[in-house]
């Protein structure tokens, strides 16, 4: 692996390091700033009206799939670069899966209606989420205590993400700092943070609720 990512979870603590391979693939510094405001955001998303993306993706891209089961939602998005199939992995608490053959596999799994489209971050890092309601709502019984704590480590394990590559884009970084340091920053916080569940019965206090 040719970078090596450093991660404090403190606020603010958080470097990457050159271990091996000069600057690759330069970037502007402007987007390091848009990036690092998403690392402050999260997953705090633009959402544009519209209507659905075509059945098929572009080509060189492949669609991916994702059920947001907290918010009663599904996601789709046409990917093509591996940061992008990363990104949404991540995003999407390690659902996100290819279709495959499918055109459609929100509506497939009884997700007809688009709701609107998501797009995140900027550059090497925009994705956009196209997002679907299910045919029938559902009354969910309670969320453990435990089930929360776990969708917390997740919400916040996403903040880990964005801060990660604003710093790897900010180092003008080649892609393998993202897609091989960040994966592994944030899994890292993930096994940190879900002992912490096992131990507990309570969410981590102060953590914004996904809306």
């Amino acid at each position: 692996i040719p970078w090596v990512v450093a991660v404090s979870f403190r606020v603010g603590a958080l470097s990457v390091q050159q271990a091996r391979a000069p600057w690759q693939s330069p970037e502007p510094r402007a987007m390091a700033q848009t990036i690092r405001g998403l690392a402050i955001a999260s997953l705090v998303a633009c959402a544009l009206g519209g209507a659905a993306g075509a059945g098929g993706c572009p080509s060189g891209s492949e669609r991916f799939w994702a059920l947001d089961k907290p918010n009663s939602e599904c996601a789709e998005a046409c990917l093509s670069t591996e940061v992008q199939r990363v990104e949404f992995w991540i995003l999407t608490g390690g659902h996100g899966v290819k279709a495959g053959s499918e055109l459609s596999p929100c509506a497939d799994h009884g997700f007809h209606k688009f709701n609107r489209t998501d797009v995140l971050g900027a550059g090497r890092l925009k994705l956009s989420l196209d997002k679907y309601f299910p045919d029938k709502l559902s009354e969910s019984p309670p969320t453990p205590a435990k089930d929360k704590c776990a969708l917390a480590c997740t919400l916040e394990s996403i903040g880990v993400y964005w801060a990660c590559a604003a710093v790897c884009i900010e180092k003008l970084a080649p892609d393998s700092c993202i897609t091989s340091g960040c994966l592994a920053a944030v899994a890292a916080f993930d096994v940190s943070c879900l002992k912490g569940c096992n131990k507990t019965s309570e969410a981590p206090a102060g953590f914004p609720v996904l809306v």
